[in-house]
């Protein structure tokens, strides 16, 4: 997993939470092509 949301070939994962305090409801993953950057 990557440190920063924009960096090509690594994966970045987002915590979902409905309001600061009520815990991870969920989460996301987001990957950026490697060979293409301009794509997710």
């Amino acid at each position: 997993m990557a440190d920063d949301p924009d960096t090509p070939g690594e994966w970045f994962q987002f915590a979902v939470a409905q309001d600061p305090g009520d815990g991870l409801i969920g989460d996301v993953a987001l990957h950026i092509y490697e060979d293409n950057p301009t794509e997710a």
